[in-house]
């Protein structure tokens, strides 16, 4: 947000953008009709090249094998 630089971005809210990512990913919505499962959330966030801080991405993708 606001082009930030990643050293001005705080931790917290990069924990948060690939938790709401995977999250939206993950649970069924009213609008979508059906949801994806954990790995092919995953696979879909690795191809978000960039979109996510690497660090806090690995650390998930530990917890969810």
């Amino acid at each position: 947000p606001y082009k930030l630089r990643d050293d001005k971005i705080h931790p917290f809210s990069k924990i948060v953008a690939v938790a709401d990512v995977y999250d939206a990913l993950t649970n069924r919505r009213p609008h979508v009709n059906s949801s994806m499962s954990p790995a092919a959330a995953i696979r879909m966030m690795q191809s978000m090249d960039g979109k996510f801080d690497p660090k806090v991405f690995k650390t998930m993708e530990k917890i969810k094998k």
